[in-house]
């Protein structure tokens, strides 16, 4: 029998992002004031990455790029970014 997850990759990518999901609640609070100047340009996505890496510094640039876009696209999905 073959099992899905496996064959989509779901298993992988949630142990291969467990930091990420880990503090994926908290980093959506810190942004949530920060998404609606960002859409608006007051605040630039290097600037956005340097406050989200100071506050996680345990996370590589490449798993704070990835935390930003979730959280992008979680905003986007419910029209809150």
């Amino acid at each position: 029998m073959v099992d899905m997850n496996e064959v989509h990759g779901a298993e992988s990518d949630r142990r291969m992002h467990g930091k990420i999901r880990e503090v994926f609640p908290d980093a959506c609070a810190l942004m949530a004031p920060m998404m609606l100047a960002v859409k608006q340009g007051h605040i630039s996505d290097f600037a956005l990455t340097h406050i989200v890496h100071d506050r996680f510094p345990d996370l590589s640039s490449e798993e704070v790029e990835i935390l930003i876009l979730a959280i992008k696209n979680c905003g986007a999905q419910t029209g809150t970014a």
